[in-house]
């Protein structure tokens, strides 16, 4: 813009287009003309573009065309050439009639027809499929749809997309069946083959689909063998129809369609090799029957034919054997799929019936057929001229042949050969998991799980179904190796296997069977901890707990994976358990958490008992108490509520609420749904006598309190009354526990019970003996004093069962800690029962016993000062200093760091100075 304002601003652009409305409007005819020129400029500029763009796509119809006609006379890599050629030029219009991608499909078509390797083959036969459904998306080439889908038909055949392949060849037959009369002869002949051929893809898709198709497959097969024309395949034809005849178990028409090939064909061991599998085939089938019959309680005796007698026959036709063979033909046969009018072939003993054996039973006709099947199929091995599919399947079936026979050596060896030969093919898959199973079942478990792995290793690379072991039952056999290795405790090899299962199972099924093995090795090693010594015994349960903790996170892993579906719940479960059972408690109680959310309200008592549990685990009682009091207000009647209530005594007895433990356990014990047999009703019962053994201690503690145990009269009087309940509540104690005692004589409490009976009953003398002091009436004295005997002379019996029961076991098996703990306890408490019963002399025999067998524990000195009293209770002032003596050199062996406060009274220190006092007395 000028900074002169006396000079005009220069038009801009817009201001000029807007003047050219008004300007045309002022100057029409001029405006006219310019507008002409302009329309007419425009046109002629389109028209040349149109004819550069026909002469362009011209040019690329005449390349495509140049590309089928090289295709046409079989010059495959120029016709790939110009499929390049065309695929270069991305805004060419031919490319949407998909012309490139059908002429590089069906070049790579032809080459792989003529492949010698196979993986080449199987690489070129997927890329060719590629090529010809991109061009049957994008539209063949005019006239050449009926070969497209053929070619893509038989390239998704021969690449092992069976099921993908049958509606395309489908689809082509009835292309190919639309006839062109436009077509040259040479093209119209190709088309007959294709449509014949089409039949004999369509069989055989048909036989290797999933599920197999056979009634499809041998339909197709009737319309492949009715034409004549493609004589030189009608014998891979016939082979096929013998193996679906084979896979229907029709084993007469199968033997009748093998017949139809000649002995010199270049199929001559697949041939054999078929008739081997019907042989073996129709053995299982007569052992199969037999079994039947022999389940159900059938006998044939009454000409009725039994399943074995059928399954002989195969069908319902009679069937051939080689002592009677059929008579030739007379005359040929109209019917194509008749048997050829040909002596050698149809008295060829390799494809009758072998002679019956006379033993004709069913192991014995199996027998017979194993054999002729095991020389079928040598002969197979032998014949063939190039180790190709039908060699690894006659190696293959030779050891299935051998293993029928149960010659198992020589199947181990027979698989292992095929196996090693063939690893990678579907018969070397299945053959080195024979070969292990036969290693595993011999007891070679290190060499029968490397060659678990390492056909695990090959079957997850495989790219087509193994026909004689799908992925399933592959799996299945893995699976059933690995436990049968946990079973035998082999943990380390089961998880090896479990892990080389990731190369062909899920993720998930992985995990659960690594979770599995943990768990499986976790249990084995806390039951081997029970038979083991006491000092090895810790160990051996921290391997067990650890375990079942990798267990638990396992499954915890698991049920993340299984998050949406029904399954997840079970595996929270399963997680809990096992974390409970590896005392991981805080992570079982957020397992039994979310599990909780994850179920319906009826289906909460079992995880409430559980979490409850884990609470205890931890020593949290209080918590305990919420999910356990939840299950028996919320579900009364739930079987479950019973062990709620025996848990829930416990958190009680724990805290100390002793009446609150006191009233579940009296509730399970009174309520009439349950019985003395159940667990419940039983651990209620030892639970309930140790309650009341606790509230007699505690009300023993609180006389003590009170001065039960002065000189002081009035002390005394005042702490008799809750000595008194105390002796009441032993008195309970020993009720409940005799009960139990009695009733179960074999539970694992009743060793423990009768130690507590008989401290019971030692301990409830006190009450009797303290009254002594304040009473003064001579009968009650005495009813006093009687009352003190039977005590201590019961508790001492009753020491002396439990010693007597203890000792005879310790001869047969080592004695757990508790049990060695009772032992002592009894050896101990059996002198203070004699020494409160007055009896000094066999007082300080027991005594002196104890402190023999016990001579380097703490509580010997308890004994010696007790044997101290003794001997000044009747007098004997030296040998009590001398015993004395005795304790103190028995303290100065005990060894630095051993708790004295476990055992006894007091601790070292006050030991010392307890000794050094009484010795001056």
């Amino acid at each position: 813009m000028s900074t002169d304002p006396s000079t005009p601003d220069k038009p801009s652009l817009l201001d000029r287009l807007l003047v050219i409305p008004s300007a045309a409007a002022n100057r029409p005819l001029q405006s006219l003309l310019v507008l002409g020129v302009a329309t007419a400029l425009l046109g002629a500029v389109a028209c040349v573009w149109i004819l550069l763009e026909a002469q362009a796509y011209a040019e690329l119809e005449d390349r495509l065309q140049t590309g089928l006609t090289r295709l046409d006379e079989g010059d495959y890599a120029g016709a790939q050439e110009i499929a390049q050629e065309l695929r270069s030029q991305p805004d060419a219009a031919v490319l949407d009639l998909g012309g490139p991608a059908f002429l590089s499909g069906a070049a790579i078509a032809a080459e792989a027809t003529d492949a010698f390797d196979a993986s080449e083959r199987l690489r070129l036969h997927l890329l060719a499929a590629r090529y010809l459904d991109e061009a049957r998306f994008r539209g063949f080439p005019p006239g050449r749809e009926p070969e497209g889908l053929f070619l893509l038909g038989r390239s998704l055949h021969d690449s092992f997309q069976y099921d993908a392949s049958l509606p395309i060849l489908a689809e082509a037959a009835d292309a190919l069946k639309t006839p062109d009369e436009q077509l040259d002869a040479e093209r119209k002949k190709l088309r007959a083959e294709y449509l014949v051929d089409a039949a004999g893809l369509q069989a055989s898709s048909a036989f290797h689909a999933q599920p197999p198709q056979y009634e499809a497959a041998l339909r197709y097969n009737d319309a492949f063998l009715a034409e004549e024309s493609r004589e030189a395949a009608r014998p891979r034809a016939w082979l096929l129809r013998a193996k679906i005849l084979l896979a229907e178990e029709k084993f007469a028409e199968a033997r009748t369609a093998l017949k139809h090939l000649s002995e010199d064909s270049p199929l001559e061991s697949a041939r054999l090799l078929t008739a081997g599998r019907i042989l073996v085939a129709e053995a299982d089938s007569l052992l199969a029957a037999a079994a039947a019959d022999e389940i159900a309680g059938r006998k044939t005796g009454n000409g009725v034919a039994s399943n074995a007698e059928a399954s002989s026959q195969g069908t319902a036709e009679k069937p051939e054997l080689a002592v009677a063979p059929p008579a030739p033909l007379e005359t040929p046969s109209d019917d194509p799929l008749a048997p050829p009018a040909d002596d050698h072939l149809l008295t060829s003993p390799l494809f009758d019936e072998p002679p019956a054996p006379e033993d004709n039973t069913p192991d014995r006709l199996a027998r017979t057929k194993y054999q002729e099947a095991e020389r079928l199929f040598e002969e197979s091995a032998r014949c063939s001229t190039s180790f190709d599919q039908t060699a690894a399947q006659a190696q293959y079936f030779l050891g299935v042949a051998l293993k029928k026979q149960n010659k198992k050596a020589a199947a181990q060896q027979q698989f292992r050969r095929a196996w090693q030969i063939a690893p990678d093919t579907p018969e070397g898959i299945a053959a080195g998991i024979e070969e292990a199973d036969l290693l595993r079942l011999a007891g070679d478990k290190q060499g029968a799980v490397e060659v678990y792995i390492q056909t695990l290793h090959r079957a997850g690379e495989a790219t087509a179904d193994n026909p004689w072991l799908s992925t399933g039952e592959l799996l299945a056999r893995v699976d059933e190796a690995q436990r049968d290795l946990s079973e035998q405790g082999e943990f380390e090899l089961a998880l090896r296997m479990a892990e080389a299962s990731s190369a062909l199972a899920p993720p998930s099924e992985v995990q659960r069977s690594l979770a599995q093995v943990y768990a499986s090795e976790g249990a084995q090693l806390a039951a081997e901890a029970k038979s083991l010594p006491e000092e090895e015994r810790p160990a051996m349960i921290q391997r067990s707990r650890s375990e079942l903790r990798q267990a638990a996170n396992a499954y915890a892993a698991l049920a993340e994976m299984k998050l949406a579906t029904r399954e997840y719940p079970a595996l929270l479960w399963s997680s809990a358990e096992n974390y409970l059972a590896g005392h991981d408690f805080l992570l079982a109680i957020a397992m039994f958490e979310k599990y909780l959310e994850e179920i319906p309200r009826n289906a909460r008592p079992p995880a409430l008992v559980q979490l409850g549990r884990a609470y205890l685990g931890r020593g949290d009682y209080a918590e305990a108490l919420t999910p356990l009091l939840e299950c028996i207000q919320f579900h009364p009647h739930h079987p479950d509520t019973y062990r709620a209530r025996v848990l829930a005594s416990e958190a009680q007895f724990e805290m100390g609420d002793l009446p609150a433990a006191i009233e579940l356990l009296r509730k399970n014990l009174e309520n009439e749904d349950l019985t003395p047999r159940s667990l419940e009703w039983r651990d209620s019962l030892f639970a309930l006598g140790k309650v009341y053994l606790r509230q007699g201690s505690d009300l023993d503690a609180k006389s003590r309190q009170l001065g039960v145990y002065t000189d002081d009269q009035d002390q005394i009087k005042r702490g008799l009354d809750p000595l008194e309940k105390s002796e009441e509540a032993y008195q309970t104690a020993i009720r409940k526990l005799e009960e139990a005692v009695q009733r179960y004589p074999d539970a694992e409490q009743t060793a423990e019970a009768r130690y507590w009976i008989a401290e019971s009953r030692r301990l409830a003398s006190r009450f009797p003996r303290r009254k002594l002091e304040v009473v003064s009436i001579e009968t009650t004295r005495l009813a006093l004093n009687e009352q003190i005997n039977r005590n201590l002379k019961a508790s001492i019996s009753e020491f002396d069962q439990v010693i007597k029961q203890l000792t005879r076991k310790q001869d047969d098996s080592e004695l757990t800690s508790i049990e060695r703990g009772l032992l002592r306890n009894c050896y101990f408490h059996r002198a203070d029962a004699l020494f409160d019963l007055g009896d000094f002399t066999e007082a300080i025999a027991a005594y002196s016993s104890a402190t023999s067998k016990y001579h380097d524990s703490p509580a010997a000195l308890e004994a010696f000062v007790q044997i101290s009293r003794c001997y000044r209770q009747i007098n004997k002032p030296i040998e009590a200093r001398g015993t004395l003596e005795q304790a103190k050199v028995l303290l100065r062996q005990i060894p630095e760091g051993i708790d004295f406060t476990s055992s006894t009274r007091y601790t070292r220190d006050e030991w010392t100075r307890l000794l050094d006092w009484m010795s001056l007395l």
